[in-house]
């Protein structure tokens, strides 16, 4: 097992809308460091996950459905190979770790994620009995296609 818990930095690029960091955080930690500069990414819903299974996994976060998954908005990481190499990957770079689940091959040591102007979502979880779906479908239905939120 490898504890990536030092892997503590971070960097924001504010006008690109691009934040780097580490594989020690979770996802408070990034929404708290990209609310600074009032943006957001699609991150995790639950805060107290780690952000390294969930990038490189795909994965939901609260603005999926505006933005994509996870892993849509993850244009580059840095990866330590199998045999010790560090090696950075992008759509230009070492392409072929993206195409080949880079979980698998590597240790990602760090994640580019583009992040987005921060706005409002309204969300919220309810526990209604079976006997209700036909009622929440009929409500649901004939929202707008595009939402802001998950």
């Amino acid at each position: 097992m490898i504890d990536s818990g030092l892997l503590c930095s971070t960097r924001a690029d504010p006008e690109n809308k691009i934040i780097t960091f580490g594989g020690g955080f979770t996802w408070k930690d990034i929404a708290n460091k990209a609310w600074k500069y009032a943006l957001a990414s699609v991150g995790g819903v639950f805060y107290v996950t780690g952000v390294g299974g969930l990038s490189l996994g795909g994965d939901y976060g609260w603005f999926t459905l505006k933005h994509g998954l996870v892993c849509n908005n993850l244009p580059a990481a840095e990866l330590v190979l199998a045999d010790g190499g560090i090696v950075n990957m992008s759509e230009s770079e070492n392409s072929d770790l993206f195409l080949g689940s880079m979980k698998s091959f590597s240790v990602t040591t760090s994640f580019t994620l583009h992040s987005h102007k921060q706005q409002d979502v309204y969300t919220g979880f309810a526990v209604l009995p079976l006997g209700a779906i036909s009622a929440v479908a009929d409500f649901n239905n004939p929202l707008p296609p595009q939402a802001s939120g998950l």
